[in-house]
């Protein structure tokens, strides 16, 4: 098994395609994902996966943005239809279980990849643009299940901080304040060895 360190996050010139970076950041090229006669690693490379869902799918659902949305005069949907511009791909490796003819994941951090656009700029309710700029998606969590010898899902969740102009926060008591950010974390995207991620249904 290849071992090596690869950073958590990178950010990506819209003149690069992700592919071309895999192959930079890696060293070899994509193998098949799911090949039927596993004989050396491969790469897997999921996605594109919008910066919306990751939006959509924040811990505590639309009650955790609700600073924002009501400070930006933005909708939930504006904010997360707008930030979709970027797209987010997973890269993380199989290696074949030679003792039984089947691909199991390597025990390595999967990494992520962003593509497309890092600032936005919806329109409020007096038809302001709303600036809102990508500084960081970061995967904050790792979660493996091992089966017959072998890792057969992941699970990650992520950290996703955001610039924005400013806006107001009211706390209890009627106090504001200021804000020029938001950082708000996701539930767990998970997948298996079909490579298809998926967000747990909500409730």
């Amino acid at each position: 098994m290849l071992t090596y360190e690869l950073p958590r996050c990178l950010l990506l010139l819209r003149v690069l395609t992700v592919v071309s970076v895999l192959a930079a950041v890696v060293g070899f090229s994509v193998g098949s994902a799911c090949a039927d006669d596993p004989v050396s690693d491969n790469v897997v490379l999921m996605g594109p996966i919008p910066l919306g869902e990751l939006f959509v799918n924040m811990r505590d659902g639309k009650a955790f943005a609700d600073n924002l949305v009501n400070g930006s005069s933005l909708t939930f949907q504006q904010i997360a239809d707008s930030l979709n511009g970027c797209q987010v791909y997973l890269i993380d490796r199989k290696q074949p279980l030679k003792s039984r003819g089947s691909w199991v994941f390597a025990d390595v951090r999967p990494v992520a990849l962003l593509s497309g656009k890092l600032s936005f700029g919806p329109k409020d309710k007096t038809d302001r643009n709303f600036h809102i700029s990508l500084r960081e998606v970061s995967i904050a969590s790792v979660s493996s299940t091992q089966n017959n010898g072998g890792i057969v899902s992941r699970s990650v969740s992520f950290n996703v901080f955001l610039k924005t102009d400013e806006y107001r926060i009211f706390l209890k008591g009627g106090i504001g304040m200021s804000a020029h950010e938001f950082t708000f974390p996701t539930r767990e995207l998970t997948w298996d060895l079909g490579c298809r991620p998926t967000w747990p249904e909500k409730r």
